[in-house]
């Protein structure tokens, strides 16, 4: 779909990541926010799935971070 997303990254102050979900068109050549990560990522790598959002193991994104959690009931 020539498209581009960008998950997280690292800021130019040591310790600091982006939450930001980011998707650039080639064709508009336009950067726009998607979404927002549960918790700032850098070297985050992802794939497409087809999962139910019930099928995610959160306390495995967030590195067991319970507080920061979505409601998935």
């Amino acid at each position: 779909n020539e498209k581009i997303y960008v998950c997280g990254g690292q800021d130019e102050q040591p310790g600091k990541y982006h939450e930001s979900v980011e998707c650039y068109s080639m064709e508009n050549d336009q950067w726009t926010i998607i979404t927002e990560l549960i918790c700032g990522r850098s070297f985050l790598a992802c794939a497409m799935l087809l999962l139910k959002w019930s099928d995610i193991l959160w306390d495995h994104v967030c590195e067991g971070e319970t507080n920061s959690l979505p409601d998935i009931s």
